[in-house]
């Protein structure tokens, strides 16, 4: 069916599976989305097991009510959108034996749930950013000249992100009235991607405590690292932004996206990415650098 994912972990047999291996196999498969096999990949090596093989075919797959196969087309033409379009990988391993069998399938099929989190909320969590890069000059307090040139900016940066330049894997909400003083209040209806996931999960979901000096200032942005290292994408810590947005009082709701910069938006040229750009100027600036020279 559309929402199954199919996932075996298994030491092959000719008696039972036609053939032998003194490998393990695993196997998956399930409806084609972003992300499958760099977060298996990863998930694998982190392991201490590196794929000896792989084979990752995507094929048109049509199927009868019952799931059972109607026809297999290995390139549906002009893809086909009455055709599904299936993910099967095929991973061979340094043998496993024994529990970690079930231990490495069951780590495999949470992986998976948790792309498809981020998948199935991957619309949502673009709006959210696309939203802020067009009305966060609404929800901020009077100031001077520079911190509105800094909110231009920070949307401008926003406008960025969603332009390949960012994997959002979750977002979430909070409410700030204690300025720092106390970890901000969680809004659960607001969770996206991962944190909706962990909230179905029964996990709390709290605020980065990284940016908990960030709350005690007036700055309207915070970009920095998460504790937690990324499921999805690529390896390393994920990326976490935030944006402080005024309601009124002494009342702030604070927007927290958690992703990856792209390989694309990694590779970029600073003096090309909103803010930085400004903030290197300001450092050019300061320390009177001449154009064209090495400082």
């Amino acid at each position: 069916q559309p929402d199954d994912m199919l996932v075996r972990v298994f030491n092959p047999t000719k008696e039972t599976h036609g053939y032998y291996l003194n490998r393990t196999v695993l196997q998956t498969c399930l409806t084609d989305q972003p992300f499958i096999y760099h977060s298996l990949d990863t998930l694998l090596r982190t392991r201490d097991l590196p794929p000896l093989r792989c084979i990752h075919p995507i094929l048109g797959v049509e199927r009868f009510d019952d799931g059972t196969i109607e026809s297999i087309d290995p390139l549906p033409e002009g893809l086909d959108t009455t055709i599904d379009l299936e993910s099967m990988m095929h991973f061979e391993l340094p043998q496993l034996s024994g529990d970690d069998l079930a231990e490495l399938e069951a780590a495999v099929r949470e992986r998976l749930r948790k792309i498809r989190a981020v998948v199935t909320d991957h619309a949502d969590l673009r709006g959210k950013a696309r939203w802020l890069a067009s009305h966060l000059g609404e929800y901020t307090v009077t100031g001077s000249t520079e911190y509105y040139r800094t909110v231009s900016l920070i949307q401008k940066f926003f406008h960025w992100l969603v332009d390949e330049n960012y994997v959002f894997v979750g977002y979430a909400e909070f409410r700030d009235t204690a300025r720092g003083q106390a970890p901000p209040t969680l809004l659960p209806e607001t969770l996206l991607g991962q944190g909706r996931l962990a909230k179905e999960a029964g996990e709390t979901v709290g605020f980065p405590a990284d940016a908990m000096p960030w709350l005690v200032g007036a700055n309207v942005i915070y970009l920095g690292k998460g504790a937690r290292q990324a499921e999805i994408h690529r390896t390393g810590k994920l990326d976490m932004i935030a944006v402080r947005l005024h309601e009124d009082g002494d009342t702030d709701r604070i927007c927290v996206f958690s992703g990856l910069y792209t390989y694309k938006a990694v590779r970029e040229d600073v003096s090309r990415i909103p803010l930085l750009r400004a903030k290197l100027d300001d450092i050019l600036r300061e320390e009177s650098a001449v154009l064209g020279s090495q400082l």
